[in-house]
């Protein structure tokens, strides 16, 4: 049997979209990078939230089956709940043009609340850079050691076939590296994020 955290899950559930389509409970699957059981209390502490906010949304990821309970330990008298993802990844299908409208309003909501989360653990990564390197001795602090946040942005002409080429090459090294990048001792976790569109300034 695959090792849930070395595993994929794709979503096409109506009901799963739906509980995904919120905010903070995507917040809550991206706190298990390194793969380690939570309770609550632990989420909340972890979003700076009160237990009694995260409950309900740990609930619901739970109940859709996104959200496993994975052990039980007595503690003075209560009983604490520790819970993993179903699978360290979760994909959904975004392009399934048989899907309705309101799958696919959905899927935006979806969308948009992980790149939200996303854009957020940017800008806190790109500010811990910048303040570091802006630190009194930051300039001897080893190259390899300064390089934690990496960003390159740019631009290229391309034709139809040039951008399928390109596009279907990034996304082969993503996947290699969503394989070969698993949690194992001596590694950190890194979010990676590719993307390609055209130039608003040109689009007719």
């Amino acid at each position: 049997m695959e090792n849930p955290r070395h595993s994929t899950y794709e979503v096409k559930s109506f009901d799963q979209l739906k509980v995904l389509s919120n905010n903070l409970r995507v917040k809550i699957l991206n706190l298990y990078d390194d793969w380690v059981p939570r309770t609550n209390k632990q989420i909340a502490d972890a979003l700076q939230l009160p237990p009694s906010k995260v409950h309900y949304h740990v609930r619901e990821l739970e109940r859709v089956g996104l959200l496993q309970l994975v052990e039980t330990r007595q503690s003075g008298g209560v009983v604490e709940k520790y819970y993993l993802p179903i699978a360290m990844t979760i994909k959904i299908e975004w392009d399934d043009v048989q899907e309705n409208q309101e799958a696919k309003v959905l899927k935006k909501q979806v969308k948009d609340a992980a790149m939200d989360d996303f854009w957020e653990s940017y800008r806190r990564a790109h500010e811990a850079a910048i303040a570091n390197l802006s630190l009194p001795g930051s300039e001897d602090i080893p190259e390899e050691s300064r390089k934690k946040f990496t960003e390159s942005l740019g631009f290229a002409h391309l034709t139809h076939e040039e951008y399928a080429e390109l596009r279907s090459e990034m996304r082969a090294m993503l996947e290699r590296w969503y394989e070969k990048g698993i949690q194992r001792e001596g590694t950190k976790a890194y979010r990676l994020f590719w993307t390609m569109f055209q130039d608003n300034h040109e689009l007719k």
